[in-house]
């Protein structure tokens, strides 16, 4: 709790500067998309990947590299030119971090391109507390109840994913959010720096992120309606998205507001409590796949993947 109200007074903070609150003469700057040049590629942004290791159902370790193999599914498709413009934050959320040892493989393949942010130490919850049953109120009315560890698990992930945006929205214009168990198309960079001159070449201005995973769901407003360049009504699902580091403020304080919330849920209530300026759009076919059988929360592990794409080509 603490350290979600430092999150709160700090954007608070902020957002007093931007609007001229403040008297200070010292506000933070965060970049602005530049106007689109002819070369696409040379967008920048970063990569932020929260991430730590993964779990059998049997509480054994995943024996898939799935964050190893997400970066290098990228950066061997960058071309020269491109790895000028794209860089990488790690958020280490491990509770053993050093054990990740994936984390620090990848720091000394990419040096100074790659950075890597590590969770503070939290104090381990005693095993009645983990047991113990909580009610979760989900936003169409459903009551589920679920184990207190799998709820610290869903609010851990959204603050882990706040604090990770608050701190890459300051390093380029936009920022590519990534879960740790996602597989790119190829040249997925190419195909999404493509996709966001479209958008400016259409005269879309009003967008906040751009979905680059939308999953095969059954359940929803409108889950299945995505077409390229028009509005899509974000429901589900954190896999990848890319935010504008200019319009992720508001997102932000709006997260750190509901932190027991799971983050899809504030993406979506957030998007469509002011639908005029808060724009969603769609990259099809998808830049990203999930692929993850594993979870970092052993009670969600299994033998199959939960969702997936509902339009991807490798």
């Amino acid at each position: 709790k603490t350290e979600v109200k430092e999150v709160v007074q700090e954007v608070l903070s902020e957002k007093k500067m931007e609007e001229g609150i403040s008297n200070s003469t010292a506000a933070l700057k965060i970049p602005t998309a530049p106007p689109m040049p002819s070369d696409v590629s040379s967008v920048d942004m970063v990569i932020a990947v929260t991430t730590m290791r993964r779990w059998t159902h049997d509480r054994q370790p995943s024996p898939y590299l799935y964050l190893t193999e997400l970066i290098n599914g990228v950066e061997d498709y960058l071309t020269d030119e491109q790895r000028k413009h794209v860089s990488y934050m790690l958020y280490n959320v491990d509770k053993e971090p050093e054990k990740h040892v994936e984390v620090s493989q990848l720091k000394n393949k990419l040096g100074d391109r790659m950075e890597v942010l590590v969770k503070a130490p939290q104090k381990p919850p005693s095993e009645q507390e983990q047991e113990a049953k909580v009610a979760l109120h989900y936003s169409d009315g459903i009551t589920r109840e679920i184990t207190r560890q799998t709820a610290e698990w869903i609010s851990g992930e959204t603050r882990d994913a706040t604090n990770l945006l608050f701190e890459a929205r300051k390093r380029a214009p936009y920022v590519l959010f990534l879960e740790d168990d996602v597989k790119p198309t190829q040249s997925v960079i190419s195909k999404l720096n493509n996709y966001v001159a479209e958008l400016k070449v259409a005269d879309k201005n009003d967008w906040f992120m751009i979905d680059l995973y939308t999953p095969k769901i059954d359940w929803g407003r409108n889950p299945l309606h995505v077409n390229r360049l028009e509005r899509y009504d974000y429901e589900c699902c954190t896999q990848a998205m890319l935010f504008r580091s200019d319009r992720l403020l508001d997102m932000l304080l709006f997260e750190t507001l509901h932190p027991s919330n799971p983050l899809d849920d504030n993406i979506r209530d957030f998007s469509r409590e002011d639908y005029a300026n808060r724009g969603v759009y769609a990259l099809v076919p998808n830049g990203f796949e999930h692929i993850g059988r594993h979870s970092s929360n052993p009670e969600k592990s299994s033998d199959t993947v939960e969702h997936q794409s509902i339009n991807f080509v490798p």
